[in-house]
């Protein structure tokens, strides 16, 4: 532990041992609500918070039981409530108001709980669920905490962020466990949308999206990774006005092709930056960076003097499959729109398994039936930084900035202006094209956080040609 959370938790203790395991709050002798499942079925997680260390004061107002009532009309099956006073606003008080007065929706009480003895205290003031954190808690605490969460008929909701919190929490016994990964890194409070779709697969339990979700895209995007719950907190908690399109959003069918797309791209960023070389047009040219280690390879399949045929993109795909590499690149088609032979032919090629997923730049893939992929956006000036920052907070975890050239569809070979870099890095790692080359990858690399970075026209011979020398080169710099 380290940063906010060593603060949080060190306060938290002292006042532990000031106030005992009640925190202050008058317990009821006995529960006084009946247990209800907690996440029986796909679902919203709708939470009361008036506070947090990363956004302040959220909502000082806020009336806990009058919030609740809002959130059951809209019909929300799960209710999480920060119990944490000092950083979050907080009490024990809060799960008992609303736990008296709603009896039909289950109730998680979200806190930093330290102690197996804190419990007990959460089945009495009505709690359903508790957040249980791996990285407050050793794994003989942790355990001990599922003991009594079993004893009492409470389900723990486990917390996970990395790869060794995963190895706790498969190391728990107890027969209701759900694993809660967080998007939201708790030493320094920043998102990355990838982590829990990095963190997935090697869940063994029914779980739980975290942190992050500021519209009902982001959680069709939490759902398509298979996650069965999703947990919204600053954003219905400052405004509940849209809390029923959450609850929609998280109980409708998921889009699991696309949520398989992004949790592999996920398992890829494990190696960064990600190097990907696009403009493919011969085999020749993509066993140069298959043999370098190239991440993903780009074909265009638009109007561009890059552009790929069928035999080439067949071809590709034969010297992809034949690589001995034991992580073999991903091969992504470039479109610049969703319709035209051109399109049909990527999409039929995708379908046959010779592309993995499409590189949709500067047009959206706006239903669930086209083929899974990533976005592209052409970034010129504020505007073009708002729709970027726009499609990221509607569930794109990434999406690809890349130089704007007037009339110029797909690629431009055009460096991105530094002063929208630096406004687009504020929003997490970024994915960068246009105008990267051997001589200013390394540049590049070291004054943003990057995961990704796309070459195409700085390494060729001529349009569709590459120059061996020179990708190898660049993919030489990238893992320098």
């Amino acid at each position: 532990m380290d940063d906010i959370l060593v603060k949080i938790c060190e306060r938290r203790e002292r006042d532990y041992r000031r106030l005992t395991k009640t925190f202050g709050s008058v317990l009821p002798s006995h529960r006084r609500r009946p247990l209800v499942p907690f996440l029986s079925s796909p679902g919203a997680i709708l939470e009361i918070k008036r506070s947090s260390p990363s956004k302040g004061i959220i909502n000082a107002n806020l009336d806990p039981v009058t919030r609740a009532s809002s959130y059951r009309s809209s019909g929300a099956k799960q209710i999480s409530i920060l119990t944490e006073g000092n950083f979050f606003g907080g009490s024990l008080d809060d799960l008992i108001a609303v736990g008296d007065a709603i009896d039909d929706v289950a109730l998680l009480r979200k806190d930093f709980i330290q102690h197996a003895d804190e419990i007990e205290v959460s089945y009495l003031a009505g709690a359903d669920a508790v957040l249980l954190i791996c990285a407050v808690l050793d794994t003989y605490t942790l355990q001990e905490c599922a003991d009594v969460c079993a004893e009492y008929g409470i389900t723990p909701l486990i917390e996970v962020r990395d790869e060794e919190d995963v190895k706790k929490l498969n190391s728990i016994r107890c027969p209701s466990i759900i694993a809660g990964v967080n998007s939201r890194d708790l030493s320094t409070f920043r998102i990355d949308p990838l982590k829990p779709a990095l963190l997935f697969d090697s869940l063994t339990c029914t779980a739980v999206y975290e942190s992050g979700i500021h519209h009902p895209g982001m959680c069709t995007y939490a759902r398509s990774l298979g996650f069965t719950g999703v947990l919204i907190g600053e954003a219905v908690s400052r405004d509940c006005s849209r809390a029923s399109e959450y609850v929609t959003a998280c109980a409708d069918d998921a889009d699991y092709r696309q949520g398989a797309f992004w949790r592999r791209m996920a398992l890829l960023t494990l190696k960064r930056p990600l190097v990907k070389i696009c403009g493919l047009a011969c085999s020749s040219d993509a066993l140069v960076a298959i043999q370098e280690g190239a991440d993903l390879l780009g074909a265009v399949c638009a109007k561009s003097e890059r552009e790929t045929d069928e035999t080439a993109a067949r071809e590709i795909r034969k010297a992809i499959n034949e690589s001995p590499a034991v992580k073999k690149p991903m091969f992504i088609a470039v479109v610049t729109e969703t319709q035209g032979p051109r399109f049909a032919l990527a999409q039929r090629l995708y379908m046959e398994g010779v592309f993995d997923g499409l590189q949709y730049h500067g047009v959206r893939r706006s239903d669930s039936s086209l083929p899974v992929g990533y976005h592209a956006v052409r970034v010129k000036d504020q505007d073009s930084v708002a729709t970027v920052l726009s499609m990221m907070r509607e569930g794109e975890p990434r999406i690809l900035i890349d130089g704007y050239l007037k009339g110029m569809a797909g690629g431009t070979g055009m460096q991105v202006h530094e002063a929208l870099l630096d406004t687009l890095a504020d929003a997490g790692p970024l994915w960068i094209a246009g105008g990267l080359s051997p001589d200013n990858v390394r540049q590049m690399l070291s004054g943003y956080d990057v995961d990704l970075v796309d070459a195409s026209s700085a390494l060729e011979l001529r349009p569709g040609k590459k120059d061996a020398e020179l990708v190898k080169k660049f993919i030489q710099e990238c893992r320098r």
